[in-house]
């Protein structure tokens, strides 16, 4: 296979999947991988095509076992190094310490009532607590794992540490990331709806399936025990993070819809208008007059506004 990446070639590839890297030449993939959704696909074709390479399942490439060995390397214990030279009752204490250390400290708790807030983790991680919302943060210290317990909804951005995970658990299913932007909705006796915005996440549950999505794609977890599934991203999803519109073959009904959302007015379509027509475009820091303006040239209609409220019609009406 051509890498196209010049600092990152197949030989160190080899090493990370077969957990041969150390910490710096893993830490180096992990930065490579994320750094572009080129590097994303190449890796995971040469994964692929590496672990179906032999029949032999002991001789496989084990990406998982790769992490597991970086996470080992780095948090090795030192009592290990230290038993051979100490009695045995020191050697008790210590073993003592590490079993019964506790598993997770310093658990915060965000809510937000009335209104969105935005608040920073104790790990650096953005996140943007909806109205109704509750998030609590700890750290578990035996599994290098960060914690979010969501009920409610909300946006992360999330901090990027390859040493540690970051997983949002909630009621129906957990996300989990390395670094990456997205939002969770969890509904009540519905399930959990999440949306990418960058980044990569994996959506579980526990003896059901799991599911990968990429930036743009979204995904459900239902309340159910029915299996994950992906669902189509809303054109809106993310107009209050980066004022962002993307229409893919949406029909205009929809598109004035989500208008009337992100903008608080009312649009009106007069009956000989064909909401049915779809539309695609793409819209970031526009007015809804620019946007409208856009829609009507291309189906030849017209809008006009009125104590903040917008009325569609065809070109040719008086």
């Amino acid at each position: 296979m051509n890498n196209p990446a010049k600092h990152i070639d197949d030989t160190l590839l080899t090493k990370f999947l077969l957990g041969e890297a150390t910490f710096a030449e893993q830490e180096a993939v992990a930065e490579w991988i994320e750094s572009s959704e080129e590097n994303q696909a190449y890796f995971e074709s040469f994964a692929a095509l590496w672990q179906n390479s032999t029949s032999d399942e002991t001789k496989r490439a084990n990406p998982d076992a790769a992490w597991e060995k970086m996470e080992k390397q780095i948090h090795t214990p030192t009592y290990k190094v230290l038993l051979p030279y100490i009695g045995a009752i020191a050697a008790i204490l210590i073993i003592a310490f590490f079993i019964f250390v506790p598993e997770k400290y310093n658990t915060t708790t965000f809510t937000a009532k009335s209104i969105s807030q935005k608040q920073i983790l104790p790990d650096g991680t953005e996140v943007i607590l909806s109205n109704n919302s509750q998030l609590d943060y700890f750290f578990n210290t035996k599994t290098e794992t960060r914690t979010a317990k969501l009920k409610g909804k909300a946006f992360f951005h999330v901090k990027r540490d390859t040493t540690q995970k970051f997983i949002v658990e909630t009621l129906y299913g957990n996300v989990e990331v390395l670094g990456t932007q997205f939002n969770v909705d969890v509904v009540k006796n519905d399930g959990v709806y999440v949306n990418v915005l960058s980044g990569i996440v994996e959506l579980a549950k526990e003896n059901v399936s799991s599911l990968v999505l990429r930036k743009g794609e979204s995904g459900f977890i239902p309340a159910s025990e029915k299996p994950i599934s992906g669902i189509t991203q809303k054109p809106a999803e993310f107009f209050n993070i980066n004022q962002t519109l993307i229409f893919n073959n949406i029909p205009l009904k929809e598109v004035f819809l989500n208008l009337e959302h992100c903008y608080s007015t009312q649009i009106n379509i007069d009956k000989q208008v064909n909401a049915n027509s779809l539309f695609t475009s793409q819209f970031k820091n526009n007015s809804i007059d620019e946007i409208l303006n856009v829609i009507t040239q291309t189906y030849g209609l017209k809008f006009n506004e009125l104590n903040n409220e917008y009325y569609i019609t065809l070109e040719s009406e008086n």
